[in-house]
């Protein structure tokens, strides 16, 4: 049996270290969106934005995880995974080539925020439910239970739009329209890997470095368009940078559008 003990001390000391000064915090829901509700979570809508709050500050203020714990939730969204089939697809996410942790442990940082729930499983695959433990000790338990599944419910949902690429994206470029075309130039570049010294040269001596700045004060450096990008998830650095697959979906959208 898999053990699946508390990591809140981890996660409380992670929140407290890797804040992300330069990524503001999403409109988690508006009410002209679909996004799912305290009704969805059959919960109180106290509870529910205090969950969407923990499970958005766990995104927010762990800038190198944030990709792939967004990943995590989206391939979770439409079926549960079991728990070894998830560890694999982790691991081969260009999301999770940054991260530090293990896996599991970026499981259950969800799992603490409640943005994923955790199914218990028996030998042919059908759920533990409570009512089947009911009269069985712990090593009757502990032998029934061997394995897990894992779905994203409704907070984690109202994540994975909040941190939506695409609507992060698109307000990225609406907010500094003189960079507009220099996001989408660096976004069509990253369609194949390059380091960052590529991206550098790509934009030496570029006017847009210079933007609002005096002659004599140094241009903007070309890490803040990366820095930008990646924040929003159109990029990730997996051995160079790369377009993300929600990057390119954007980047196809917004070409079509013209």
């Amino acid at each position: 049996m898999v053990e699946t003990k508390n990591l809140d001390n981890n996660l409380t000391e992670t929140l407290t270290t890797e804040v992300d000064a330069g990524v503001t915090t999403p409109e988690l829901c508006q009410p002209d969106e679909s996004c799912p509700t305290a009704a969805d979570a059959a919960m109180p809508p106290l509870d529910f934005a205090r969950k969407l709050e923990k499970a958005n500050a766990l995104l927010i203020q762990n800038p190198l995880a944030r990709p792939a714990l967004y990943a995590i939730l989206k391939s979770c969204l439409a079926r549960r995974i079991d728990l070894y089939p998830l560890e694999e697809l982790i691991q081969q996410m260009p999301e999770y080539s940054g991260v530090t942790q293990p896996p599991y442990f970026l499981i259950q940082w969800l799992l603490d925020v409640e943005a994923l729930d955790m199914f218990e499983l028996d030998a042919n695959g059908a759920d533990v439910s409570e009512e089947r433990k009911q009269g069985l000790s712990e090593d009757e338990i502990d032998d029934l239970v061997v394995g897990f599944s894992f779905q994203t419910n409704a907070v984690g949902s109202a994540i994975v739009q909040a941190f939506n690429p695409a609507n992060r994206l698109g307000s990225l470029l609406s907010e500094a329209p003189e960079r507009y075309s220099t996001y989408l130039e660096l976004l069509e570049f990253l369609s194949e890997k390059h380091s960052y010294a590529e991206v550098d040269t790509l934009l030496h001596g570029r006017e847009i470095l210079m933007y609002g700045r005096a002659p004599d004060e140094r241009p903007m450096l070309s890490s803040v368009f990366i820095d930008k990008l990646a924040a929003a998830g159109g990029i990730v650095y997996n051995d160079g940078w790369q377009i993300t697959a929600d990057g390119k979906e954007f980047l196809q959208s917004v070409k079509a559008a013209q």
